[in-house]
């Protein structure tokens, strides 16, 4: 896993994203500590991994729901700034990452 984590930290972008998206579950495999407990007790390492998956989990709801507020204000700050009502041009049927 180490293994893995270096060559994906090695490169800008992968490094980039895994940093983002998953830095409690790389800290956690990159401590000396957790790497023992790997070996001398399972079911701990086990239950240390599914904490901090879950805290990369709640990191990521937090910055959808931050990017949802930005793509909410822009949005906002468009029709103020037009004049328009909804339904409107910026409403599109696009996915939720490429329109406001």
């Amino acid at each position: 896993m180490l293994s893995l984590i270096n060559t994906f930290q090695a490169n800008s972008l992968y490094n980039s994203v895994l940093q983002t998206e998953m830095a409690n579950v790389v800290s956690y495999f990159q401590n000396t500590t957790n790497q023992a407990l790997l070996s001398t007790n399972c079911t701990a390492f086990m239950t240390n991994l599914k904490t901090a998956k879950l805290a990369d989990k709640v990191a990521a709801q937090a910055r959808d729901q931050i990017a949802s507020d930005i793509r909410r204000q822009f949005k906002q700050a468009a029709l103020n700034a037009t004049g328009l009502k909804p339904p409107n041009e910026f409403d599109s049927s696009e996915s939720k990452e490429h329109r406001f």
